[in-house]
């Protein structure tokens, strides 16, 4: 749903935009917003109070990391583009810790509907794409090479690219289910525009990366990594 905005909230929305003027390819349909509010969110909330769509506020890099909301992760370059190499642990509304444990946040991120994951990603980055250079290219790799070497069930992975993909589950039409086993990712993508939305899924009994069925995209919680804008991408 879009808000009707007033004229001077849209000449204002205007300038901000050309402001923050960026050439990466996007989903079209998705809510990419890497470059949103610089506020940020309070809701602290395992089920998800706080107000929906904060961005975890502005980056501080360092060398092969990146500080947002309190936090430090590690990022890594990937087929010219830079990932966190963590999973984003910031409590905006709408997310959740697995099993509403804050220890399952420490280790694998938190899970967030899809509407959130849209805008929570930090100033300077956005949620990936399905297509073009993001969770596609990532999709024609081995798993194995993106796993973690510990944290899965079974079939661990040389994390070769050091992408330390762990199996941090998600939260299914009311319950949590297959921490342990899978990962699963949120793109930028909606399915035609309407209440699903596209996801990245690697599983411990398979060695791809699968660019899965779209989900509901408000009961559905899944995991979200963020990728730095860039105005020329290699």
């Amino acid at each position: 749903m879009r808000k009707q905005f007033s004229k001077f909230a849209q000449v204002a929305a205007l300038g901000l935009a050309l402001t923050f003027t960026l050439s990466c390819s996007t989903d079209g349909g998705g809510g990419n917003n890497g470059g949103s509010s610089s506020s940020v969110g309070v809701g602290g909330s395992s089920s998800g109070g706080g107000s929906i769509g904060d961005s975890c506020g502005n980056v501080e890099s360092g060398t092969n990391t990146m500080t947002c909301g309190g936090k430090t992760y590690r990022t890594v370059k990937i087929s010219g583009r830079v990932w966190m190499a963590e999973n984003l642990n910031y409590a905006a509304g709408n997310s959740k810790c697995y099993d509403d444990s804050e220890s399952k946040c420490d280790t694998y991120g938190r899970l967030y509907n899809w509407n959130t994951a849209t805008k929570v990603c930090p100033n300077g980055w956005h949620l990936p794409t399905s297509t073009s250079i993001e969770w596609y290219t990532l999709s024609q790799l081995s798993s194995t090479k993106l796993k973690a070497k510990s944290g899965w069930n079974s079939g661990n992975g040389t994390n070769e690219l050091e992408f330390s993909a762990l199996p941090g589950g998600g939260f299914f039409n009311g319950s949590f289910r297959d921490i342990g086993e899978s990962g699963y990712w949120w793109t930028a993508r909606e399915n035609n525009n309407r209440v699903d939305a596209y996801f990245a899924n690697i599983y411990f009994g398979t060695d791809k990366v699968l660019l899965d069925n779209s989900r509901d995209k408000n009961t559905f919680f899944f995991s979200v990594r963020c990728v730095q804008d860039c105005t020329v991408c290699l």
